[in-house]
């Protein structure tokens, strides 16, 4: 009785979840629809609210996000060879049975001419907070103690804000250089079906996250 009184406890807190998260989202389409009529000025607020841009300082490694199309991987590699960092360190897990994220961006940097002996891996993430505190332990393993977070613009702002929270009292430092040749920018984000429903969804997940202690 106390293990079926357990697994639905269980259920009914990941469907509180997903309740939450559908709600967010229906608020966040519904605030946007206004904004939509309202005009661009507030708009391009919130994109240039997503954005975090740090101005690229030398660093022990370059951390690369998965998630896109692959410019956040080129980002991250003509970072380091600019010199920025030694390490390459490269984030995302994947389905059972399949490479993982980390494991085809590292051989696709391979083939961009980085040497296997300056990347590291980090496989098991799922998430952006599982991103965060994975690459803390593999740095922390390491020695390293400062980083450069690469992934795209309109993700920066979340991922800034959960690499802050999850390196806490560390000593690491972690700065900010999201992807230069990005489909997405915050002055027109809402013109395409595309873009548009990348930033709902993300400014959903950042309030997902805020009201869960994640940043």
């Amino acid at each position: 009785m106390s293990r079926r009184r357990d697994n639905n406890a269980t259920r009914a807190a990941g469907q509180g979840c997903t309740g939450l998260a559908s709600l967010l989202m229906v608020v966040l389409v519904a605030s946007v629809a206004v904004l939509l009529w309202q005009g661009p000025h507030l708009l391009t607020a919130i994109g240039s609210f997503l954005v975090v841009d740090d101005r690229p300082t030398r660093a022990d490694a370059i951390v690369v996000l998965s998630g896109d199309t692959g410019a956040r991987l080129e980002q991250g590699v003509e970072l380091f060879r600019q010199g920025y960092a030694q390490w390459l360190i490269l984030v995302g897990g994947g389905q059972q049975g399949s490479p993982s994220a980390a494991e085809v961006m590292s051989r696709q940097a391979r083939e961009m001419g980085v040497p296997p002996s300056r990347m590291m891996t980090v496989e098991r993430s799922t998430s952006t907070r599982e991103d965060a505190l994975y690459t803390r332990d593999l740095m922390a393993q390491r020695g390293l103690k400062s980083a450069i977070l690469v992934t795209s613009p309109y993700h920066e702002r979340r991922a800034s804000l959960t690499f802050a929270k999850a390196f806490e009292g560390t000593g690491v430092s972690v700065s900010a250089y999201p992807v230069r040749d990005d489909l997405w920018h915050p002055d027109s984000w809402w013109q395409q079906d595309t873009t548009l429903r990348l930033t709902i969804i993300e400014l959903a997940k950042l309030l997902y996250y805020k009201l869960n202690g994640y940043i």
